[in-house]
């Protein structure tokens, strides 16, 4: 029984049981006289307004039809008695919502009295989220009291169940889980981590349950464990699951779980293992993305030429073209020569026919940079996202840098951002072209700008912390640095940030500090795009930085290795050949 399906569940079974609990003499030790009441008040309640029979009386209104039910219920002896008249009050409370109030205290009543009854606690369950759910949308301080009273209650209840015997039989433990959910309000998060011993419910429960109902039971008992940030309590619950057999169809919402878990907390290839057991296209997409990440590109690019279409596409369902053209996107952004990005490029331009999915934005933007000519221009102004979409006119106004004078190019980088009210990613840009042209004057402005606009990312902090470095508050700028590190939510850290920070250390002689980030930064660079000319000659760069830290610490043999590194990786760059000259090895 999962999380998600319980209350679904419980509505069905309440449904069920007392769709075949019926008057009529079939229950009770009361024998006649108890069927007759029954009898009684069902053709007083079927009867129309101002229709009379032999007893003489017009349809029941609420308080006689409640007054007639607390006498059924105070003559009935048994639980099959009580499940009679309880059907007849949740009818009436359906019809009726101010009989609502007296089906919940019923219920209650009648699940406290008969603790073994499966059928009666399951319309304790419902009764309860009724009223809660009334409490909640009427809003009024009785409604609210009246939900509070019935949690509390309920919670006895369920204290009283996970203590006694009928939590240890098979059949009766789905229902205890339904209820105690409901008890509990697992749909509220907080209230859901204040329940009182619902770890100890699922553990006394998890050696009697097998096959879904343990699964479910997992799977909520970890969650749990989650809200309370036990992860290890949750890893442990999840074990035995983990263990299982290959993922089938009649488990496809715990593999689904275990592979978001999988996902979320780090473990990229057993979530992607998971995903491709599954193997509808959705799920080979999402195992794409986790290998991906994972650092297995040529296993994911595998996967996306499958779903793009390529010799293996027979093997799984006809591709959503969405996924097809996010594939495809993936297979260029994933190349790991220029050259082949051009056939994914192309065959997403071909098939896109007016789609104004990202995948088709981005790698629209990409392919006309790779035709630096008037056809791509022209691709541009014609995009199906039209020439008002923010990047598509930021990628129009890139290809008139190289023909402005700076100053008009800083002007109109301000139009820019005014035409679309400082969005984002345009925000984000100019402060990466300020930056680079040395206009920090203007990254000032632009900042309080984005901070009056409540706009929010890494670069912020970023580049709030290239100011502080100018300004030589190195304490302040490594703080701000920290906070964009924080902010990117990565494990690693981007090397743009890695390279600032030893920019810091290094002028606060801290060259050991300096030679962790060179190192760092420039090794993410060349992971990141290995043939990239701009990214090589950047990670050369970092690697003379480096080198400087090497000669500091003494470290003669690790200064020539990284000064080799970066010859390798920019043999013309004059300051590189000035250190090899420097070191006596120079060709």
């Amino acid at each position: 029984m999962g999380l998600f399906s319980i209350v679904a569940f419980l509505g069905l079974l309440a449904y069920a049981l007392v769709g075949r609990a019926g008057g009529g003499g079939s229950y009770g030790s009361g024998g006649g006289s108890f069927a007759e009441k029954l009898s009684s008040f069902d053709a007083l309640s079927a009867r129309k307004d101002g229709e009379e029979g032999s007893l003489g009386r017009e349809r029941l209104d609420d308080r006689g039809a409640a007054t007639l039910l607390d006498a059924l219920e105070k003559t009935a002896t048994g639980a099959e008695e009580q499940l009679s008249v309880l059907k007849r009050r949740r009818k009436l409370a359906q019809e009726r919502p101010a009989a609502a109030p007296d089906y919940a205290a019923a219920s209650r009543r009648a699940a406290e009295r008969f603790p073994h009854s499966a059928a009666l606690a399951a319309l304790a369950g419902e009764a309860l989220h009724q009223a809660r759910s009334g409490g909640r949308a009427a809003g009024s301080n009785a409604a609210a009291a009246e939900a509070s009273e019935a949690n509390e209650l309920f919670r006895a209840y369920a204290k009283t169940l996970s203590e006694s015997g009928p939590l240890g039989e098979k059949s009766f433990l789905p229902i205890a889980f339904a209820l105690y959910a409901l008890g509990g309000s697992w749909c509220d998060a907080e209230e859901a981590m204040r329940v009182r011993r619902a770890d100890a419910l699922f553990s006394a429960a998890a050696t009697h349950l097998s096959g879904e109902p343990f699964e479910g039971a997992s799977v909520d008992a970890a969650i749990l464990n989650i809200l309370e940030n036990n992860y290890s309590a949750a890893a442990a619950r999840l074990g035995p699951l983990w263990d299982a057999a290959p993922a089938s169809a009649d488990r496809g919402k715990t593999d689904e779980f275990l592979a978001q878990y999988a996902y979320d907390f780090g473990n990229l290839v057993r979530a992607a293992e998971i995903w491709t057991n599954k193997a509808g296209s959705e799920d080979l997409a999402r195992a794409a993305d986790a290998l991906f990440l994972a650092g297995r590109t040529e296993n994911a690019r595998q996967m996306w030429s499958l779903l793009a279409g390529g010799a293996a596409a027979d093997a799984v369902e006809r591709t959503p073209k969405a996924i097809r053209l996010r594939s495809l996107y993936n297979l260029a952004g994933s190349a790991a020569q220029e050259a082949d990005a051009a056939a994914p490029l192309d065959a997403l331009m071909a098939e896109s026919n007016g789609d104004q999915s990202p995948s088709v934005l981005y790698g629209s933007i990409r392919w006309t940079r790779a035709r630096n000519d008037e056809s791509a221009r022209a691709a541009l102004i014609n995009h199906p996202f039209g020439a008002d979409d923010p990047l598509i006119a930021l990628e129009l106004f890139r290809r008139s840098l190289s023909e402005t004078p700076l100053d008009r190019s800083i002007a109109g980088v301000w139009t820019l951002l005014e035409r679309y009210n400082y969005e984002s990613r345009l925000s984000q840009w100019a402060a990466w072209y300020f930056a680079w042209t040395r206009r920090f004057d203007e990254t000032s402005f632009l900042i309080k700008n984005a901070q009056r606009g409540g706009l929010s990312g890494a670069w912020l902090p970023f580049n709030r912390g290239l100011l502080l470095i100018l300004q030589g508050d190195y304490a302040a700028a490594n703080a701000e640095l920290e906070s964009a590190a924080r902010a990117c939510g990565r494990a690693d850290v981007p090397w743009h940030i890695s390279a600032n920070r030893a920019l810091i250390k290094e002028a606060q002689h801290d060259f050991q500090g300096a030679l962790a980030d060179c190192t760092r930064a420039a090794g993410a660079l060349e992971d990141e795009r290995p043939t990239d000319p701009q990214a090589r000659a950047q990670a050369a760069r970092l690697y003379l930085k480096a080198a400087r830290s090497y000669a500091a610490l003494g470290r003669k043999d690790e200064e020539r290795a990284a000064v080799l590194k970066a010859s390798a990786l920019d043999g013309g760059n004059i300051d590189v050949r000035v250190a090899r000259g420097r070191l006596g090895d120079i060709d």
